[in-house]
């Protein structure tokens, strides 16, 4: 998988939007890449004894680990994007009460969304 490197400019609606774009197109590639292991170790394998089966079952099980973690990225990006239209808050509303460490990873997507519903209720 061939990762786009991409800079993040503070109080950039742009920047933040390749973000969470790219981060979707990396949860989705994730995704993918772990139910093709998954049909792979279906197709390809002929199991003779209880421990090959267990060890398939657990090499099965770690790819739908993976699966299930890119989908709940997915998700909240997604809850992120509609907090922020339902909400009528700009992105540029939303960039300016984020603290910016200057590394990005998941809990900012979840901050985000705090701080979104963090307005609703006022």
């Amino acid at each position: 998988m061939s990762r786009k490197k991409s800079t993040i400019k503070v109080a950039d609606k742009q920047s933040l939007e390749s973000l969470m774009q790219e981060t979707y197109f990396d949860a989705c590639s994730l995704s993918k890449e772990a139910q093709n292991n998954i049909n792979k170790l279906k197709r390809a394998t002929n199991p003779e004894t209880v421990d090959d089966y267990a060890k398939i079952a657990k090499e099965v099980t770690s790819a739908l680990k993976v699966k299930e973690s890119a989908t709940k990225i997915k998700l909240d990006i997604v809850r992120v994007q509609n907090d922020i239209i339902k909400n009528g808050q700009t992105v540029e509303e939303v960039e300016k009460s984020i603290n910016t460490t200057g590394k990005v990873d998941f809990r900012d997507f979840k901050h985000v969304r705090d701080i979104v519903n963090s307005q609703k209720e006022q």
